[in-house]
């Protein structure tokens, strides 16, 4: 029977004072990078795009009123993400082969469904798309700044059939594509390029990312023989959910019911064997989210090193290789029907991989030691920076693939077993770093790389 084991713990405080973020992808090519970099510019000084389209702010104001906070500060920032690359690519080369020009595949997929395809789990995600037809010659760098043109336009017009994709405040990530091609229109041959814009905001929020990155260290530094934890969307939907009972669940019930909710329960109905490990933290004043998400963790791995039975052990679990991991800080709750407390909420999932699909999960961090202690640090991430994966032997049977790290300094693929190198890919030279070798054995692999930063020419 598929079962999975929960430990539920409930710390509470009544009083102030106490306890004080794979698919590979080949990278971009001139075109793309140009329109991704006119794409990011836009959103970070949507006041200077509109200026330069020739767009009058007040104008889209009245259409688009979501966006008059954003048009003076600029948008949140969006983040390369190659999965995104990748589905962004699939959908264009799939349009330009077969002749068509919409959002829905000719299968009848939707850009979430094709971003779910290539491991992109998105709570939101849309595409946004731009073509133009030509038959006599045209520069790339025209033809780049046409498609960014129509785009934009044809979003922020006032008869626009949805909200704004590419100037959406909602959205985290991105990935851009261009394809080139040819076809018939009545007899008379046209050239074309396909853009193809993908953005999203994925289910695993950067915050849980960075739980997942420190949890898989904690757990290296207590025990070193024991191998990284992968990721597994599945496991992180249970802890999610798992989550969001126990909020209601203090919502709805007196304090000492909450309070004795201590004990091992058994669900049958997991699609995954595992085991589950839930805190909760009770404060009458919000905490900030280090400090609430450190005296979880750390009431955590207490609760491990006194685990006896293997098959309850979470964080320090050498049965199970994949783990999802949640946290919510200071959620308003009411406790006893009408007393306001705050909730922090750490819940783990752990189980074994759902399938063996002869690959094994391969995450690193890129990182720059600022406090020079040789070492990882929560916060010394390198975002966006490019390395590249390569096969050193025979036994490794995937070809070279270029990541790019996600805010955090985190990258991650699918590797089988084999020897690969990782080399710096910074096509700007932003960074510099040491070749380094590593080996997949069937199982999962992390890798720490130092870098340094390049030093600006004069």
């Amino acid at each position: 029977m598929k079962k999975i084991i929960l430990h539920t713990t409930l710390l509470i405080l009544l009083h102030v004072g106490l306890a004080a973020a794979v698919t590979a992808w080949d990278g971009m090519t001139a075109m793309e990078s140009q329109l991704y970099d006119q794409l990011i510019a836009a959103r970070n000084n949507p006041a200077q795009a509109l200026e330069d389209l020739g767009i009058d702010p007040d104008d889209l104001v009245q259409c688009h009123p979501t966006l008059a906070p954003y048009i003076d500060t600029g948008l949140p920032v969006v983040a390369p993400d190659q999965r995104l690359f990748d589905s962004a690519s699939g959908h264009a080369e799939d349009m330009a082969k077969n002749g068509y020009f919409t959002k829905v595949s000719l299968d009848g997929s939707t850009p979430v469904d094709r971003m779910k395809e290539i491991g992109y789990y998105a709570e939101k995600g849309d595409e946004a798309l731009g073509v133009l037809l030509f038959r006599n010659y045209i520069t790339k760098n025209d033809a780049v700044q046409a498609l960014y043109k129509s785009m934009i336009e044809n979003e922020l017009k006032c008869d626009a059939e949805s909200e704004p994709i590419i100037f959406n405040p909602d959205f985290m990530d991105i990935g851009v594509s261009i394809k080139a091609g040819s076809m018939n229109l009545n007899g008379v041959k046209l050239n074309f390029y396909l853009a193809v814009v993908d953005l999203g905001k994925e289910i695993i929020n950067r915050d849980d990312k960075d739980l997942f990155l420190d949890l898989n260290m904690i757990r290296q530094k207590t025990i070193p023989s024991l191998y990284p934890f992968g990721m597994n969307m599945e496991l992180y939907l249970q802890s999610r959910e798992r989550a969001q009972q126990m909020i209601e669940d203090i919502e709805l019930s007196e304090l000492n019911q909450v309070y004795h909710n201590q004990d091992v329960l058994i669900l049958s109905d997991t699609p995954v064997f595992g085991a589950q490990s839930a805190k909760i933290w009770v404060t009458t004043e919000p905490k900030e989210i280090d400090e609430a998400r450190d005296y979880l963790v750390a009431s955590l791995l207490e609760t491990e090193e006194l685990t006896v039975d293997p098959e309850q052990k979470v964080l320090l679990s050498d049965i199970y290789n994949y783990c999802g991991a949640v946290f919510m800080n200071s959620v308003p709750v009411l406790v006893g029907g009408s007393h306001e407390y705050y909730a922090h909420i750490l819940v783990m999932t752990v189980g074994q991989s759902p399938a063996n699909t002869g690959k094994h999960s391969v995450f690193g961090v890129l990182y720059t030691d600022a406090d020079q202690d040789g070492q990882y640090t929560s916060g010394e991430g390198f975002s966006h920076g490019y390395i590249r994966i390569e096969p050193e032997d025979d036994d490794a049977a995937a070809g070279e693939m270029i990541l790019v790290t996600e805010a955090n300094g985190m990258f991650s693929c699918l590797l089988e077993s084999g020897s690969y190198a990782l080399t710096n890919a910074d096509p700007q030279n932003q960074i510099g770093f040491i070749e380094k070798s590593f080996r997949v054995d069937n199982r999962n692999v992390w890798i720490f790389q130092e870098c340094e930063k390049a030093e600006k020419q004069p």
